[in-house]
């Protein structure tokens, strides 16, 4: 019984046990590597000569169990491979040519895209210096109207130096060119004028009012200074003499009464005891006194020190002490 040969995938079977069947070389490889690439790749040559490759492989055959078989199978897949070989080197060399172009054409795109970014800049410079012009005028003039319109503003009570420096610095804007804002700026301008006029008014007032007030209390509080002095020292002699006896000095008080009128003021004298117990009594009074004065009104205790004195030595007018 005869064994079957095996087939090669690709191939058609062998006719017969120990049958090879090379196919006549339809492609001239000498020929091949010489062709212009270009006619393979550009002129449509290539698909006719793989289909003459695909025709000699469709007509070979060779039997695999014998060695002569398997060196023609090997023979003929070297052939196949060289063939293949030959048409990749002739297509890279097409790319290689296209390659060198296609750089020398992208150098041209650099360098016109260069000349021409350069020659549009140039044409495009006034435009581009006008609109940068216009930006920084329109946003000095959305400053300045800013101002304006903010010179009205104040965080606290302004002094009148503050209000004049507002006044002077809207004052800058008279005749100023409003351009898109003719409307909008004269009439922030005008109505700031006329707010801080009216400001500075009412801050003058506020301030003479300040003043009149401040010196109304300070006159006051001297009077209370004065009167409760003149009183205490009074209080102070009557309850430090216990020997008092009835003995009286008139001193009048310069303060009228609720009807108006002056009355003498009684001033107790005590008596006599001795010249040195006397003295120390009356130290001891004026001490007191001093204390009763520092205590009873805001001042400090040398100024006590100095009204007590000075009362003792007269220089105070309608007040005196005697003892």
């Amino acid at each position: 019984m005869t064994k079957p040969l095996p087939t090669i995938p690709g191939f058609d079977a062998p006719a017969g046990i120990g049958h090879n069947n090379p196919p006549e070389p339809t492609v001239d490889l000498d020929k091949l590597k010489e062709l212009d690439g270009n006619k393979l790749y550009r002129e449509g040559l290539l698909a006719p000569t793989v289909n003459d490759l695909k025709d000699e492989a469709a007509a070979f055959a060779a039997d695999v169990t014998t060695e002569e078989g398997r060196k023609a199978i090997k023979s003929f897949a070297y052939r196949l491979t060289r063939s293949k070989n030959i048409l990749d080197e002739k297509g890279k060399e097409i790319n290689d040519t296209l390659r060198v172009h296609i750089n020398a054409v992208d150098e041209r795109r650099r360098t016109m895209r260069k000349e021409l970014d350069t020659l549009i800049a140039d044409i495009e410079k006034p435009l581009t210096q006008w609109e940068a012009a216009e930006a920084q005028r329109k946003n000095k003039l959305d400053a300045d109207l800013g101002f304006v319109k903010n010179a009205i503003v104040f965080f606290q009570e302004p002094t009148l130096e503050q209000i004049d420096e507002r006044i002077e610095g809207l004052k800058r804007f008279l005749g100023y060119d409003w351009q898109e804002y003719v409307g909008e700026g004269p009439q922030a301008l005008d109505n700031g004028l006329k707010f801080l006029a009216e400001k500075r008014v009412i801050r003058e007032q506020q301030i003479k009012d300040q003043e009149e007030l401040a010196s109304l209390r300070a006159a006051e509080a001297a009077r209370q200074l004065r009167q409760p002095v003149h009183v205490l020292l009074r209080h102070v002699a009557m309850q430090n003499d216990p020997a008092f006896n009835g003995d009286r000095v008139e001193t009048h008080s310069p303060y009228p009464d609720e009807n108006g009128v002056r009355h003498a003021q009684p001033s107790f004298v005590a008596a006599k005891p001795s010249a040195d117990d006397r003295k120390r009594e009356i130290n001891g009074w004026i001490v007191e006194a001093i204390t009763s004065v520092n205590c009873a009104v805001p001042i400090t205790e040398e100024q006590a020190k100095a009204i007590v004195i000075a009362i003792v030595r007269g220089q105070v007018p309608n007040v005196t002490i005697t003892y």
